[in-house]
């Protein structure tokens, strides 16, 4: 007899794989921002166990394909969750994120980020909205090979009360819930309490098998089915498979389940969610560091949505508030002394709050961080992030002057033609350069849309700049 037969629970997962599988081929329209479109023979050739036909990092032009991980239940193997998404030279990572999101139709797309995580070093780095996509790609791949890298979407900015708003968005409950249970199997489940890794696996069996009978596992048959075709890994983490002999360990597992026996998927998301809640403190982020511009006081940051901006001086203590989001008027990040620097600029303070971290990678991180929750607590789309320009700009534009032959400052270069139509914008955004590129130098004057600033564009080409003088206004 099949094992579905047993729990009866088949066509209840077949349906739940083809309604993803059939949102996979669409592709969802792009509104504001640059386009990215799902590719599905791609998607469906790696599902297949295909290879990735992926840039080695090596030089020529980088393949406009990017594997997205995440926590959308498109399969029975976790493993495989995953979208390809083909990309433009100007698509940004907001334009990826919406992307994926309009397909799985999620409402709460201001909770979701992309990360890059290094498979071999640990290093993580969270991608800014507004960044570029082959930006990113030139960055970091280029130094490492692409098949060292995971791009991972995930829900990382939580507004307060996150589990009551999720209940009214199915698709972000259930892909919040996955995305916990997978780090709590990765980092935690090993130290957990038998008693606790015994009910958070339960409550996956029955969230997991849907449609089994309470009494299920009461049968030896069934269990036995259960254990060697799904595999008890998948539910428990092994530190208690390993420690408790088999006999015992089925008649704990049948005592735990009977406890949920009753509970619908809903149910028992929440419940894994307050059974985990006192040992894994998943709706906040904390960051060891030190408040102010040198290591005097050696803190560690907490940031989540009931916190605010807070910190603990030792493990034990009540946190101290610093900040609430809404209070947030600008942050700032920048590399002193081989150390990370973030300042934020909070309403009603005499002075900036500044935190120094251990590098820099780390003080962006938690500057994506903080920006993501105040424009999540704004409403807003624009980024509170105003990016320090580095130290040496001014040495390269003194280097530049001497080989390039400027503008006077006193000419005019340009004519300004008062007709019709002049000011009206292209049908495209081939306009537009990546802000990033530009290092701002000293104002020379004021122009028709605000002051005129010489500086440098950094071209993607490798030691090519340009020096130019425009216009900048804010």
């Amino acid at each position: 007899m099949q094992f579905w037969s047993f729990f009866s629970c088949g066509t209840t997962d077949i349906s739940r794989i083809s309604y993803y599988a059939e949102y996979d081929g669409q592709l969802a329209p792009t509104k504001g921002m640059a386009a990215a479109y799902v590719d599905p023979n791609r998607t469906h050739a790696m599902s297949q166990g295909g290879k990735p036909r992926f840039s080695t990092g090596t030089a020529g032009p980088l393949d406009r394909l990017l594997r997205i991980f995440h926590y959308f239940e498109s399969s029975s193997d976790p493993c495989t969750w995953a979208s390809n998404i083909r990309h433009g030279d100007s698509t940004d990572v907001k334009g990826i994120i919406q992307k994926i999101l309009d397909i799985h139709k999620v409402r709460c797309v201001s909770c979701f980020g992309l990360r890059l995580s290094h498979l071999r070093t640990g290093e993580v780095h969270w991608l800014h909205p507004d960044t570029g996509v082959c930006h990113v790609r030139e960055r970091y791949e280029r130094g490492h090979p692409q098949e060292d890298w995971r791009y991972e979407l995930r829900i990382r900015y939580l507004p307060k009360g996150f589990l009551n708003q999720f209940n009214e968005d199915q698709p972000t409950l259930n892909y919040f819930y996955h995305q916990v249970k997978s780090d709590y199997m990765m980092e935690i489940a090993d130290r957990a309490d038998q008693e606790i890794a015994l009910k958070l696996g339960c409550l996956e069996i029955r969230r997991f098998f849907r449609d089994m009978r309470g009494n299920a596992l009461d049968k030896k048959s069934n269990y036995e089915l259960l254990e060697k075709d799904v595999g008890l890994r998948r539910f428990f983490p092994r530190s208690l498979l390993d420690s408790v002999k088999a006999k015992s360990l089925r008649k704990l597992i049948q005592q735990t389940f009977k406890q949920f026996a009753n509970l619908n998927d809903q149910q028992c998301i929440l419940k894994f969610f307050e059974i985990l809640s006192p040992i894994y403190r998943f709706d906040k982020e904390c960051f060891k560091c030190a408040l102010g511009s040198s290591w005097v006081i050696a803190v560690e940051l907490a940031i989540g949505p009931e916190e605010g901006i807070s910190y603990l001086t030792d493990k034990g203590s009540n946190p101290t508030h610093l900040a609430n989001f809404t209070q947030v008027q600008s942050i700032q990040f920048e590399e002193r002394e081989r150390k990370g620097v973030l300042q934020l600029d909070v309403a009603g303070a005499a002075e900036p709050l500044t935190v120094t971290t251990t590098t820099l990678n780390t003080a962006e991180n938690m500057a994506d961080l903080i920006d993501g929750y105040c424009r999540l607590v704004s409403g807003s789309s624009s980024s509170f992030i105003f990016r320090v320009q580095k130290a040496n700009h001014e040495k390269r534009l003194q280097g530049l002057k001497a080989k390039v032959i400027t503008v006077s400052e006193t000419d005019d270069y340009a004519e300004i033609i008062d007709e019709e139509d002049t000011y009206t914008m292209p049908s495209t955004r081939d306009y537009e350069i990546q802000r990033e590129r530009i290092e701002l130098g000293r104002c020379i004057g004021e122009g028709q849309f605000g002051d005129v600033h010489q500086g440098i564009y950094i071209c993607p080409v490798e030691n090519l700049w340009f020096y130019i003088d425009f216009h900048f206004y804010r």
